[in-house]
């Protein structure tokens, strides 16, 4: 995020996407679970400031199939 006043925090955008499958530590995006299948994932974050503004933005995240 550009402009605002810091700090941030960061969450999920609800029932958007795929936003049930993951959560927000700090500023790191973590699966809820094992994800079980490769594919494009898409995820909506809100971004919120100290003063209560707020920003979203739309990511897409690529799950690789798992080597065995």
């Amino acid at each position: 995020m550009t402009g605002g006043t810091a700090p941030y925090t960061y969450t999920l955008k609800e029932s958007t996407g795929d936003n049930a499958e993951f959560k927000i530590s700090g500023t790191e995006v973590q699966a809820n679970a094992q994800i079980a299948t490769a594919g494009s994932k898409n995820i909506t974050v809100v971004v919120t400031d100290s003063k209560q503004k707020t920003k979203e933005a739309t990511a897409q995240i690529e799950i690789a199939e798992a080597s065995v």
